[in-house]
């Protein structure tokens, strides 16, 4: 029986250090180009705007329209623009961006100019149907209303189930694209995994996510699959450059049947002395963890993100942190962390639960990556 094939890729940005880049021969290695475009169909998560920039800021990122033209040698079907920067430009330029789209021949999901818009899924009739959407973690500057435009709020779940049955009519499969999850967070944390588990429950098959910029991990729920972060793909920035992990991605692509989904995978990494993005072998992270396993590694994964909050904290307001090694100012970091932030409580509880001995050998290749 033969399989239908739909690649999805991390992030995509052409903006700081692939500002100027997209026209570089070879910037992506040509056994990704290969694994991409062996695909049927491809979702690329394409961070920002397409459009020229209309403000500047270190948390602003648009694409210039021209990168389309190295997209197109990737087979970029799908551009899921359900992100965090897709309204860094605003209204006009999510409708410059759905205008590039159509024009290119490519579909769209995530965005809109209004709700019902961004929550429209695309379907592929391929393996007893594929109906795929995508959602972003909840943000009220770039949300969609039914009178705004912006990216479909994972919060709102009547909309969220509402699609879920829609697609579920005519295809035999659900996949949901999601931008969410901690950033630079190696494992999703409880309430991340809470809530992919509950989209299970109300009927999606697979969860395909990014956002935290590092891979992680993927989980089977029964027949489902949650795949927690592909990482980076073509996104290089300096406050990703101060954390661990994040030149190194994963290009995954899925195989339906009417009766039988499975994966394969290749690692990406980022060669930040000139943008060149490799193939890779996987990452030691990217890999199958149970309920068992997560025990195990929540305190060393909670210690390894108390790093990356500090060292966040340090680039944003260098000012208020300049010694992240002093014990007042790592007190008062994660005391804000908590305030301001309030889940990551949960990273202090676990991290005290650290010892530092050795996690058991069959947890050797995870602790020499999270260590």
């Amino acid at each position: 029986m033969s399989e239908l094939k739909i690649g999805f890729t991390g992030d995509v940005a052409f903006s700081r250090y692939y500002k100027d880049r997209f026209a570089q021969k070879g910037l992506v290695d040509e056994k990704l180009v290969s694994f991409l475009t062996e695909n049927d169909y491809n979702v690329f998560n394409i961070e920002g705007a397409m459009c020229r920039p209309t403000q500047k800021g270190t948390f602003v990122h648009n694409n210039p329209p021209e990168g389309i033209s190295l997209l197109s040698t990737m087979q970029p079907d799908v551009w899921n623009l359900a992100n965090n920067h897709m309204m860094d430009a605003g209204d006009d330029g999510c409708a410059e961006t759905l205008r590039h789209a159509a024009e290119n021949g490519y579909r769209t999901i995530g965005a809109g100019m209004k709700e019902e818009d961004a929550f429209k899924p695309v379907y592929f009739p391929e393996a007893g149907g594929v109906g795929v959407f995508g959602m972003v973690y909840a943000e009220p500057k770039f949300a969609a209303t039914p009178e705004k435009a912006g990216c479909a709020n994972w919060d709102r779940m009547a909309q969220i189930r509402a699609t879920i049955r829609e697609i579920k009519k005519t295809c035999r499969w659900c996949v949901a694209v999601i931008h969410g999850g901690r950033e630079f967070c190696d494992v999703p944390m409880q309430d991340v995994r809470d809530r992919y588990h509950r989209y299970l429950r109300a009927g999606v098959d697979v969860i395909v996510a990014h956002h935290p910029h590092v891979p992680q991990n993927w989980e089977r729920v029964g027949d489902k699959y949650i795949f927690y972060s592909l990482g980076n793909f073509i996104f290089d920035t300096d406050y990703q450059r101060a954390q661990f992990h994040t030149d190194t991605g994963v290009l995954l692509r899925l195989l339906f049947t009417e009766k039988s989904v499975r994966h394969e995978a290749v690692g990406t990494k980022i060669d930040r002395s000139n943008g060149v993005v490799s193939a890779s072998p996987l990452p030691a992270i990217f890999t199958e963890l149970t309920e068992a396993d997560y025990e195990k590694l929540y305190p060393l994964v909670a210690v390894r993100f108390k790093e990356h909050i500090l060292k966040r904290l340090q680039f944003v307001h260098p000012d208020l942190y300049p010694d992240i090694t002093d014990p007042e100012t790592i007190t008062r970091a994660m005391d804000y962390e908590v305030e301001t932030r309030l889940a990551f409580d949960l990273t202090l509880k676990e991290a005290l639960r650290y010892d530092g001995k050795p996690l058991p050998a069959e947890y050797a290749a995870l602790e020499a990556y999270l260590i």
